[in-house]
């Protein structure tokens, strides 16, 4: 598990790869730039290998171009995906000049936005995923942008129980510890 600590995001991830396979095509990673952050969880289709080349290219991509727009984002890694067997995918966006946190998700990348006070209406909110793949058929693009101190989850396959997020399969889990503007985890699994 790895954690980085910044003035404006606190993030974890935890990956594991199938029994038997060498690779994992769950990508996680969290993108610095001057004012802002990227927060990205890629599943490319399917398992090992052939799962783990579109997910490395679509974090290539964004990583690349962090500091655009999450909805030109997902648009940039579809172009680059065609041909492969493509991935889905949630991005959320944090500017420190604004407070604000914009998400997009195309496929089944669940991501669950917990408001930072206790007293918010609706404390926490669940990011609206849009039925796709990134690479191949790619649905109407629309993000959602939120506003304030928050905290984010993003869950490739884990069930998200009483503030943790528990995997499937694996007794560990995943918690964050609000610290600095925004606070969030990230957790990957196959």
């Amino acid at each position: 598990m790895g954690k980085v600590e910044t003035s404006l995001i606190e993030w974890g991830a935890a990956a594991l790869t199938l029994p038997g396979q060498s690779r994992s095509g769950d990508r996680q990673a969290v993108m610095l730039f001057p004012g802002g952050a990227l927060v990205a969880v890629v599943d490319g289709l399917g398992h090992g290998e052939l799962a783990a080349v579109p997910a490395e290219t679509a974090i290539e991509a964004l990583e690349r171009y962090a500091r655009e727009p999450v909805v030109a984002l997902i648009q940039r890694c579809h172009e680059r995906l065609r041909g492969t067997r493509g991935a889905v995918m949630s991005l959320a966006s944090f500017r420190e000049a604004d407070s604000t946190m914009t998400w997009l998700g195309v496929g089944n990348v669940v991501g669950v936005l917990l408001r930072a006070d206790p007293g918010a209406v609706p404390r926490q909110e669940y990011l609206s995923l849009r039925g796709g793949v990134v690479g191949d058929q790619l649905p109407r693009l629309d993000a959602s942008v939120h506003s304030g101190r928050t905290r984010r989850y993003a869950d490739s396959g884990e069930r998200w129980r009483s503030g943790r997020l528990c995997q499937k399969s694996a007794s560990r889990r995943i918690t964050s510890a609000g610290c600095g503007p925004y606070s969030g985890g990230v957790c990957a699994q196959n």
